[in-house]
């Protein structure tokens, strides 16, 4: 065989491992600057946080039916059978929490399998490439620094405690 094997010459292999090196540098600049694993870990600490408060809040509005259901059984007036079909919607509409919380646990899931591949990624570019992604300066922000109100997650949620104390109260 000559210089040229597959019709590919040297330079044009050289241009294309070149190309690749330098496909390569950006992509790890850009998982640097995203720091992907600090993200996700937030989205998937954000989203249980959606279903445990749509959970709590749905068995608020559950026990508070079931106390005015309880009620009309115990009543006498006119519009009690339509008040209680009311309260049987209440209690067929409050299923929504588990339709979410199955479809946001796929989320999640899904989530978890994507940091697992970038880790798997990040791990082939060496502990180097994990150091410089943990010093990387200006990433960006796509944790809760990013928020400039909201809820927190209940570990982070400042206290009663924490705002009497401000306010100089015991």
């Amino acid at each position: 065989m000559g210089p040229r094997e597959n019709g590919a010459s040297v330079a044009d292999l050289y241009k294309e491992v070149s190309e690749l090196a330098t496909f390569i540098t950006r992509a790890k600049a850009e998982i640097a600057g995203m720091r992907p694993n600090e993200a996700i870990g937030s989205a998937t600490d954000e989203l249980d946080a959606i279903v445990q408060s749509t959970e709590e809040a749905t068995n608020a509005i559950l026990d508070a039916a079931e106390r005015v259901d309880a009620k009309i059984g115990a009543s006498q007036f006119a519009e009690k059978d339509a008040v209680s079909a009311d309260v049987v919607v209440i209690f067929e509409a409050c299923n929504f929490q588990d339709l979410t919380g199955q479809r946001i646990a796929k989320v999640v899931k899904l989530l978890k399998h994507i940091e697992g591949r970038v880790d798997a990624l990040v791990a082939l570019f060496g502990p180097e490439f994990r150091a410089e992604i943990a010093l990387a300066d200006g990433g960006v922000a796509l944790g809760e620094d990013a928020l400039l109100n909201g809820p927190q997650l209940p570990s982070k949620a400042t206290t009663q405690d924490d705002i009497d104390a401000l306010f100089g109260r015991d």
